[in-house]
């Protein structure tokens, strides 16, 4: 789709006391290389009543709209774009857009609004909506101009004896009958400014395009709208929504079924722990592994992703490398499709329930029994992760890494350590939302980003299901670094430091340093 080539027709509505939203939007739409004739919006100052509308604001702004689209008629227009002088377009709107085609039987299309019902995924980045909301930027097909018209005078709205509501209500009801679709997520929305209808600042959206209201229908939408799945019990909870609009006289769809959330299932006998061997050769503490589960091998499973698999002898990490194998360089996407790959490997073993992220310079510090007893205890993953707000707020630099123009908005990222532990559910989401991991295509360190995010984006609950633990520690430089302290010189006050912390691995221990003589990782 092109808006320039495909929709020559576009207006957008401009009170005439408004001139400046009226010379940003010029500057606008000059920057798109688009031509919008201006439609001079009907002031509510000026009328004496509001006709049977909640106020004489809504009446003004449907008849606006009813004026945009007489005009159209009288010129021909095959469809027509609709716009309001506050409105805000993503970055990267022509290219989501090219990308899309609208189904043939579209009657109108949103650029972005409120879902306040969920929506239905029809193709990527494009869903059929139910109770959408706002009318910043909209497409309106020739065929039914004459009803859109019809449905902003209230013809269409139950006769409850109730005052007619504002256009977008309007225009919701009205897309129960006349197809209607939209961009998810947004590719417009609205600019937070003074509102001359609402009154005061306003804006029904983050800086991201994301809405402030109604979020209650959207978790998992955003998995699912990128070519992945949503966590079964959640979305189907966000499918039990109803618009708060409706009024009471209008019919319900059939209301979704039920999934519960399962319960998080713990460690049993027969079960098995996989560790996840991220290296870039051989490990620099292969005896440490191997005493670490000496004795408890029917309760581990091995899985190794070496960068470079020539290295002498045949030891255990040897025989664990799995088949798939991915070029990875650091900070580069390319890590987290090897974690990806290993976690892959793992699943088929379904008595692998907990998948352990490790690396060449990662060692046991706590025996092996304490980890078993724990995750027979609590089947929670263990990843402290921190949203994007807290990320603005405490570490400016991860959170720049979560680019406006990207296919996830800003505010869906969750950062995170990429040595995680993970159950067997939300590793097995994450498996499923593989191809979502090309969202993160060109950002610094995705690998310390790309899964929590995804399994946000899926509707995942982490507050309940994630623990906001770490089961590794790393010493970290006092100045902002990208890489926590290589310790070459395992001295007792880093030992104690690592036994009082509680964790049950530690890295980033050099050949030599010492840390096997204290004995951390094995029963006393």
């Amino acid at each position: 789709m092109d808006l320039s080539a495909d929709f020559p027709h576009k207006y957008f509505l401009n009170l005439d006391r408004r001139t400046d939203r009226r010379a940003r939007c010029e500057e606008l739409f000059a920057e798109l290389g688009w031509n919008v004739q201006r439609q001079p919006a009907v002031d509510a100052q000026t009328l004496t009543s509001p006709r049977g509308f909640d106020s004489a604001g809504r009446y003004a702004h449907s008849v606006s709209t009813r004026l945009i689209l007489r005009r159209a008629a009288l010129a021909g227009a095959e469809a027509v774009l609709i716009l309001e002088d506050d409105v805000v377009f993503h970055p990267a709107l022509a290219e989501r857009l090219a990308e899309m085609e609208l189904p043939a039987d579209w009657g109108i299309f949103y650029l972005g609004c409120q879902q306040c019902e969920r929506p239905e995924v029809i193709a990527p980045g494009l869903v059929r909506v139910r109770a959408p909301l706002d009318t910043h930027a909209w497409l309106v097909r020739r065929e039914y101009f004459l009803e859109v018209r019809r449905a902003m005078r209230g013809n269409y709205w139950p006769a409850n004896g109730g005052t007619i509501p504002n256009a977008d209500i309007l225009l919701a009801e009205l897309t129960r009958r006349v197809p209607a679709y939209a961009a998810f997520p947004n590719l417009a929305w609205q600019e937070e400014d003074e509102s001359d209808l609402a009154g005061g600042a306003y804006a029904n959206y983050e800086p991201d395009g994301r809405q402030k209201h109604n979020r209650g229908c959207l978790p998992g939408l955003l998995a699912e709208a990128l070519g992945g799945v949503a966590h079964a019990p959640t979305a189907a909870a966000a499918k039990r929504t109803r618009g708060w609009f409706w009024p009471a006289e209008l019919p319900q769809a059939p209301a979704a079924p039920v999934i519960p959330e399962p319960p998080l299932r713990t460690l049993s006998d027969g079960d098995r722990v996989a560790f996840l061997f991220l290296t870039r050769a051989a490990h620099l503490h292969s005896g440490v592994w191997e005493e670490y589960w000496r004795g408890q091998e029917d309760r581990v499973s091995l899985y190794g992703h070496a960068k470079d698999r020539e290295w002498s002898g045949c030891d255990w990490l040897r025989r664990a490398q799995i088949a798939e194998q991915v070029e990875t360089e650091w900070g580069g996407l390319s890590l987290a499709r090897a974690q990806l790959a290993l976690l892959r490997a793992a699943l088929t073993d379904e008595r692998n329930r907990f998948f352990v992220f490790v690396s060449e310079t990662c060692v046991p510090v706590r025996p092996l029994r304490d980890l078993l007893r724990l995750l027979t205890i609590d089947g929670r993953s263990r990843i402290p992760w921190a949203t994007y707000e807290e990320a603005e707020e405490f570490h400016p630099q991860k959170a720049a890494r979560a680019p406006l123009e990207g296919r996830i908005p800003p505010g869906y990222w969750v950062f995170h350590p990429q040595w995680m532990l993970l159950n067997r559910e939300a590793a097995a989401l994450l498996v499923a939302n593989a191809a979502l991991l090309d969202c993160f295509a060109g950002t610094h360190a995705p690998d310390e980003a790309a899964f929590g995010t995804i399994l946000h984006a899926a509707g995942y609950p982490l507050d309940r299901k994630v623990a906001l633990q770490s089961a590794t520690w790393m010493r970290w430089p006092a100045m902002e670094s990208s890489h926590p302290d290589t310790i070459t010189c395992a001295d007792p006050e880093t030992i104690g430091e690592i036994l009082g912390s509680g964790f049950y691995f530690a890295r980033k221990f050099a050949p030599g340093s010492g840390v096997e003589h204290y004995g951390l990782h094995v029963a006393s």
